[in-house]
């Protein structure tokens, strides 16, 4: 019986609309704090430069490297960018060389040069194997450059991506050069605000329901009679704190009725 009267009281239903609001704040500020903890990671690549070293109409020149000939020889500027809000270490790579791999389709002759930037990062070691260009674990700081100057052999064609095994650090192609836009730069204010608030949010719901919670322990410990048999001076100092709806209507005397009297 008293389940069935709780049931569609208005306890009832401000417990249930307060247990929802709390759930909700509550999995906003687990994932704000989640994104806070664990911020986005990741790099980019982009072939930047492709060209070949001779022109069609020059045949009266020729290249080689080592001593060997190189009948079309060509130069591929290759770019990698940590654009992520950590760095990448190098105990991340899953393999000391075959972690990350790019395939330009081409025979390598050799890696020309490689430069970083800022300049006192370094660069990574590398490995040749045919037309395999093998990265090795390097230390990536958060917006440290590599430029790998790659000298082929054969037409243009488009260098790809062959192996990215680096823990919680995707790959992907795109622009090196591109600051991060200002939508993306937003959002990651947006999340922080939110998770703040939703934290703010969780607090003052919980200190809500608590003092509610509290309200009603404390009129069932005391409460007030539903059927006095007379007003007195204490009563309606209690009313006057309490229920001003029986103040009012038991305290305040009507025109030329006496007042409330002393116990």
């Amino acid at each position: 019986m008293i389940l069935a009267a709780f049931i569609g009281s208005d306890d009832f239903w401000s417990a249930i609309i307060g247990g929802g609001i709390t759930t909700i704040v509550g999995l906003l500020a687990l994932w704000g704090a989640l994104y806070a903890a664990n911020p986005r990671r990741g790099f980019i690549w982009q072939e930047v430069r492709n060209v070949s070293l001779l022109r069609d109409s020059v045949n009266s020149v020729s290249v080689s490297h080592d001593g060997n000939p190189i009948s079309e020889p060509r130069l591929v500027d290759l770019a990698i960018r940590n654009n992520g809000k950590r760095d990448i270490e190098a105990s991340m790579f899953s393999n000391s060389t075959n972690s990350l791999i790019f395939d330009f389709k081409l025979p390598i002759i050799g890696v020309v040069d490689s430069t970083a930037h800022p300049a006192h990062s370094g660069v990574p070691t590398t490995s040749v194997a045919g037309t395999l260009l093998h990265v090795h674990p390097f230390l990536i700081s958060r917006g440290h450059t590599i430029t790998f100057s790659v000298l082929l052999d054969g037409p243009q064609e488009k260098t790809e991506i062959s192996s990215s095994q680096i823990a919680q650090n995707p790959a992907r192609e795109g622009n090196i050069d591109r600051p991060r836009d200002l939508r993306e730069r937003l959002l990651d204010r947006v999340r922080l605000v939110l998770a703040f608030a939703c934290m703010v949010g969780l607090g003052i719901t919980s200190y809500q329901i608590a003092d509610s919670a509290l309200e009603e322990q404390s009129k069932k410990r005391d409460p007030l009679p539903l059927k006095p048999e007379k007003a007195t001076v204490q009563n309606c100092k209690e009313w006057q704190q309490k229920d001003q709806e029986a103040f009012i209507r038991l305290c305040i005397p009507a025109p030329g009725s006496a007042p409330a009297k002393t116990p």
